[in-house]
């Protein structure tokens, strides 16, 4: 029995290692993409042609977000813990996708709506229209459901070739500031792509056919995901709407400014995708069953992701001048402030991805995270217009960094207080007391698990202590931003016509 039980552990431990090790490689694709095209298209396109380029890619994902809804987690923890169910599974599979066409189209009644406000007479108008069909491929992609039954090696076969199909095509078809479109019509294509290929895959993976959804079904996709929306929709607050405010504020040159070192950031930031959607899954499953195991390996990841994303966060600050005119080339030197500031986002940001996704949500605090997410996300609202207006690129990467800093802080507190992170948790009133469980009524964490959960989990909490200082000093930075960004604009601001 021991021998039996000792081998499915390791079984599932080499499921888990080779998922992570295939989503390494797909990172390594969203690295290495931007490594060759950014530069690129930099140099060939212009700074306000970028810019005009980064404004379009903000609107197109947040219609991609939109769509997406929250399944790419609610979905995907709905099929990890019903992967033995081919029954259920084939309800999950095609409700969610019904869900996603519902919200398609109304993704597309805005996407008329906004091309109807800028006027076909605009370039930022068909910019934004050969963007389009990455929400197309967003909606039938499936990618969800083969990382909720743990087939990410042959999710990331389709991803691969959708994603490194548009380096060739971008360097044959672009070429000079005339071709920004042409630019977001490939970049469009890869999605598709990956979406043609993956969806045949999980046919082939699982029994799905024949095609059966109901609207009801639908619906509670909608609803089971809507926490993880709103938690994503709060997110936006503070990162794809920054480009388009920097862009209405400060003109196209200084959106370009941001969107390059936005480019050179998130290519740091990606080391934290692989693991957390490898564990993402086992944490879900284990949560139920095996609380204390969840929190040891929630801790262990945060350790591991903690000590790389400070190492990079202080490589980027020391190198942003070299990395910028290495990255982006002449004329993009503005984006050097914006760099430095927007490192610290990547240290702030490996800390909370962790305590948001990998614990929060596994534990039942759903709300709790979209109510961070969102109130965070409305104090950069407030902050980056002013900023932006005053400092362009440079005082949008110093809301952002205050907004993670809210945002990491405020989770740990929250974990802090629900027991899950302090050594003598209080017991919430009307709670029922159960140790290392999960409250049947509310889905939330009440006791601290076993206590040998938190071995080896110092160097874990010592990152923690270091991410929640930089959060602390946001939250004062942020009293003085706010009170600034109450004062009225002047009336002669300078506008973008985006027309």
């Amino acid at each position: 029995m021991v021998r039996v039980r000792g081998a499915l552990s390791l079984g599932r431990r080499n499921v888990l290692l080779r998922n992570a090790l295939s989503l390494t490689v797909l990172q390594g694709s969203t690295y290495l993409i931007p490594l060759v095209l950014t530069p690129y298209l930099a140099r060939v396109l212009g700074v306000e042609q970028f810019g005009m380029l980064g404004i379009a890619t903000s609107i197109i994902l947040n219609l991609t977000t939109f769509t997406d809804w929250g399944f790419s987690l609610s979905a995907t923890r709905e099929v990890a813990q019903n992967r033995s169910d081919p029954v259920e599974l084939r309800n999950i599979f095609w409700n969610t996708l019904a869900a996603k066409g519902m919200l398609s189209l109304a993704s597309f009644i805005a996407l008329i709506a906004i091309i109807a406000y800028l006027g076909l007479s605009s370039p930022l108008s068909w910019i934004i229209l050969a963007g389009g069909p990455q929400v197309l491929g967003n909606v039938v992609g499936v990618n969800w459901f083969l990382l909720g039954i743990e087939a990410a090696p042959s999710m990331v076969v389709g991803a691969l070739i959708g994603r490194l199909s548009v380096i060739p095509l971008t360097l044959y078809f672009v070429h000079s500031p005339r071709d920004t479109i042409l630019a977001a019509a490939i970049a469009a294509s890869g999605p598709v792509l990956s979406a043609a290929i993956a969806l045949p895959i999980a046919l082939r993976m699982r029994p799905l056919m024949p095609v059966f959804f109901t609207f009801g079904g639908a619906w509670r996709q909608l609803r089971g995901g809507w926490h993880i929306f709103l938690a994503n929709a709060g997110a936006l607050l503070y990162t794809q709407l920054n480009v388009i405010v920097v862009g209405a504020f400060a003109g196209p040159v200084q959106a370009g400014l941001l969107f390059g070192a936005q480019k050179l950031a998130g290519a740091c930031k990606s080391v934290m995708g692989p693991l957390g959607a490898a564990a993402y899954p086992r944490l879900s499953s284990l949560v139920p069953k095996q609380p204390g195991e969840a929190i040891r390996l929630a801790m262990r990841i945060l350790a591991f992701q903690g000590a790389i994303t400070l190492g990079l966060f202080l490589f980027l600050l020391v190198a942003a001048p070299y990395l910028v005119r290495l990255f982006l080339g002449a004329g993009y030197e503005g984006a050097v402030p914006a760099v430095r500031w927007l490192s610290g986002t990547v240290f702030v940001i490996g800390i909370s991805n962790v305590l948001g996704l990998q614990i929060m949500l596994p534990f039942g605090m759903k709300q709790l995270f979209m109510r961070i997410l969102t109130t965070s996300g409305m104090f950069n609202v407030i902050s980056i217009g002013p900023l932006s207006y005053y400092f362009g690129a440079t005082g949008a990467a110093i809301s952002v960094l205050i907004t993670e800093g809210i945002v990491t802080t405020l989770m740990a507190v929250a974990l802090w207080d629900a027991g899950i992170l302090s050594k003598e948790p209080p017991q919430p009133m009307g709670y029922e007391k159960i140790r290392g469980q999960v409250a049947p009524t509310t889905g939330v964490f009440l006791m601290r698990p076993p206590d040998d959960s938190r071995r080896g989990s110092g160097f874990a909490a010592a990152l923690m202590a270091v991410a929640l200082v930089m959060g602390g000093t946001g939250l004062v930075a942020a009293a003085a931003v706010a009170i600034v960004s109450v004062i009225p604009l002047a009336t002669s601001m300078e506008r973008w016509d985006f027309k």
